[in-house]
């Protein structure tokens, strides 16, 4: 049975997923698995040879790069989503393919789409549901003005770097920002 984009965000907010992600990890659930949290997948050798690499349920959890968890607790929906959890911590929303090769865009609904330049979701950077509007979402200025939470680059993960930004520091970054396109707007005129 699959679970549609919302049963999968009322899944994500049972595993601790913070609100501002569920959009894009629902869309990724559906990307990897549409949305069925029983699946399994095996990579296969030629002649129809499986190796001993699998992946698992909603997330499509990979035992082989993660043997900490358990083929049977990842067809559980709840469990496969704190186990995504985890390692969305460790190495962010690169480590869904779905993600890396934008397959999960057709399937954001609501406002993730509306920063496209053709509403389809293909062209908008989807950075947080929670707070900034249309303009500030497309342009990836979420981040700047401190609609993601302090630590994070604009995609919401943590960042490598140690460095933290505040508001303030994103707020006149933003404004040097928008000076420095007027700026080279008007000398075109």
């Amino acid at each position: 049975m699959a679970l549609s984009n919302e049963q999968i965000r009322q899944v994500l907010r049972q595993a601790g997923w913070p609100e501002f992600l569920i959009p894009i990890m629902a869309a990724i659930g559906l990307g990897e698995s549409n949305g069925d949290p029983t699946i399994t997948r095996y990579r296969r050798a030629g002649q129809g040879q499986r190796l001993p690499e699998a992946s698992i349920g909603l997330f499509q959890i990979n035992l082989l790069a993660h043997p900490e968890y358990s083929a049977a607790n990842l067809t559980d929906p709840v469990n496969n989503a704190r186990a995504a959890l985890q390692i969305y911590q460790q190495q962010g929303l690169r480590a869904w393919g779905s993600y890396t090769d934008g397959r999960y865009r057709q399937y954001l609904v609501g406002d993730e789409n509306a920063g496209s330049p053709t509403g389809s979701g293909a062209g908008a950077v989807p950075v947080s549901s929670g707070g900034g509007n249309v303009v500030t979402r497309y342009l990836g200025l979420d981040w700047l003005l401190g609609n993601v939470p302090n630590g994070s680059d604009k995609y919401g993960q943590a960042a490598k770097s140690g460095y933290t930004f505040s508001g303030q520091q994103r707020y006149l970054a933003a404004i040097a920002i928008i000076v420095i396109v007027i700026a080279f707007t008007w000398s075109e005129f």
